[in-house]
């Protein structure tokens, strides 16, 4: 590629079984991302940060089937070796899990080299319009969000489950874009109420009606947003990118977006939403344990914080965020 791509792809993952089928929804989406990129002639790189592999497992080169990358389609995988895992874990006092998500992420965040970031999950699925969608006229002054549809596969067929939308998660059985444009009125009418509900609490008390004091996620659209997040390269570099030293990597990606809003970028959710494959999770966000609901009380303090002195904040006031200073090893396809 003679010229810088105009957005690179970062997720990360392993050589593992996450979720029970990592394997295959990995395959799933390099494979699609990287034929909607070439077909739709998009100058992009997908960076993988290969995170914490397992020695026992087949290396990541062959784990799946990777494209060979085009003149202007790129594929780099970033490592992130055991050692630098476990020398991260201790310096930080952080909870021990197979891969730190936000610093696999802003590892290959820091050393992207396209006009704009988007930070993704190993599992989504974009529409070919969506794809069309982003391929140019992107604005500097915008962060760029999607909704999600989560789906499973059953006996070969897509069974769509839920899509998450700002602030709120809608059981689907079908899908349509009269159904989406009836949403977005419904839960824009919703979030509007629970914004201000504050502004006449007294009358709520009285009533006993509930307040809502923690409505940052009506406000912003950090539903899922570590599956969907794009901005220019100068925003996440200068905010920092996501706050990788976290106790646990919960809420962590809604942090984010109202980082980015208050830093002064226009938030932009695109009409086309994105589609993530579903699989068992590490957290389950309907039944949280006390160490969940600690992250999300510091998610909503931190945000309720930077509204008030509407500033953003650096979580990574460091020159090494994104393990700038380690060479780690990498790959082309």
């Amino acid at each position: 590629m003679n010229k810088s791509p105009y957005i690179s792809f970062v997720f990360t993952g392993r050589n593992d079984n996450y979720g029970g089928d990592f394997k295959q929804r990995l395959q799933n989406c390099v494979s699609r991302l990287f034929s909607q990129l070439v077909e739709f002639d998009i100058s992009a790189e997908i960076i993988f940060v290969n995170y914490n592999p397992v020695s026992e497992s087949p290396r990541i080169q062959e784990f799946i089937r990777w494209p060979k990358s085009t003149e202007n389609v790129i594929i780099r995988i970033i490592t992130v070796l055991p050692a630098h895992h476990k020398k991260f874990i201790e310096q930080n006092g952080i909870k021990n899990i197979p891969v730190i998500e936000y610093l696999g992420k802003n590892v290959g965040i820091r050393r992207s080299k396209g006009e704009f970031i988007c930070a993704m999950n190993p599992d989504i699925l974009f529409p070919d319009k969506f794809i069309q969608k982003i391929s140019g006229n992107l604005y500097q002054d915008r962060y760029y969000r999607a909704n999600r549809i989560d789906f499973e596969y059953d006996n070969g067929r897509k069974k769509l489950i839920c899509i998450n939308l700002k602030g709120h998660t809608h059981k689907l059985k079908y899908y349509s874009g009269l159904l989406y444009l009836w949403l977005k009125i419904r839960y824009g009418v919703v979030n509007w109420y629970m914004i201000n509900t504050i502004k006449i609490e007294s009358l709520l008390n009285r009533l006993s009606i509930p307040v809502y004091y923690d409505n940052v996620e009506f406000r912003f659209h950090c539903k899922s947003s570590g599956d969907f997040m794009m901005m220019h390269t100068r925003f996440w570099k200068e905010i920092g990118a996501y706050y990788e030293s976290a106790p646990i990597a919960l809420h962590i990606d809604s942090l984010f977006v109202v980082q980015a809003a208050m830093s002064g970028l226009k938030e932009y959710v695109l009409d086309i939403p994105v589609y993530h494959q579903e699989h068992e999770r590490r957290y389950l966000a309907d039944n949280r344990n006390e160490e969940e609901n600690t992250a999300y009380r510091f998610f909503q303090r931190e945000s309720q914080k930077m509204l008030k002195e509407k500033k953003s904040m650096n979580y990574n006031n460091h020159a090494d965020w994104g393990l700038n200073t380690i060479d780690l090893p990498e790959i082309y396809c």
